[in-house]
């Protein structure tokens, strides 16, 4: 099955925690650093082709490019028993606020690769919080454009800095996605 991730990608230093899912959003039971990874090592398949898209802060203290590292290298352990196959693209957006030109440039540089029948699953916990607009904004485009459809939109407590031992809880946004999408619909200019 073709699959793609996405990823926002936080500015700071993450820890490693085990996350359960709610409802039924399926997780493996081992700890990561980046929610979507518990997601993926539980439902993904050897036949399955995966695009990982990261979305990357442009930081002065570069520790945004070492958690793409660290997720990079997540995701490759995980991998190494299911054998999937899997490309990374990486989009970077700059630091602070985000205009509403650099959002459509955005929007634009995250869809461009995205193929048809494609089924998506996104994690929003880290990042800017107008950065999942810009995501929204591209899975719109998949889904009317290319066949394609979101079936998750997961958050969870971040976890910067410090190791905790207790499990966190990762919720389905998939709601927060859907209304974002009937709100896109309905506006009028």
């Amino acid at each position: 099955m073709k699959r793609s991730a996405i990823c926002i990608l936080p500015a700071e230093k993450t820890a490693s925690r085990k996350y359960k899912g709610y409802g039924n959003l399926e997780l493996a039971d081992t700890a990561v650093h980046y929610p979507i990874n518990a997601m993926l090592e539980k439902t993904l398949k050897p036949e399955d082709k995966i695009d990982i898209f990261l979305l990357v802060q442009d930081d002065q203290s570069g520790q945004a490019r070492r958690n793409e590292k660290e997720f990079r290298e997540e995701f490759a352990k995980i991998n190494r028993k299911i054998k999937a196959d899997a490309a990374f693209h990486v989009i970077e957006y700059p630091d602070g606020i985000l205009e509403v030109e650099t959002r459509k440039k955005l929007s634009d540089e995250l869809s461009d690769p995205f193929v048809f029948n494609d089924n998506f699953a996104i994690d929003i916990t880290y990042g800017p919080k107008d950065l999942w607009q810009v995501v929204f904004t591209a899975l719109i485009v998949a889904e009317k454009y290319l066949n394609s459809k979101v079936e998750t939109v997961i958050y969870a407590e971040a976890a910067l800095n410090v190791d905790k031992s207790e499990e966190i809880v990762i919720g389905n946004m998939m709601s927060l996605y859907t209304r974002y999408v009937e709100i896109e619909k309905n506006y009028k200019l």
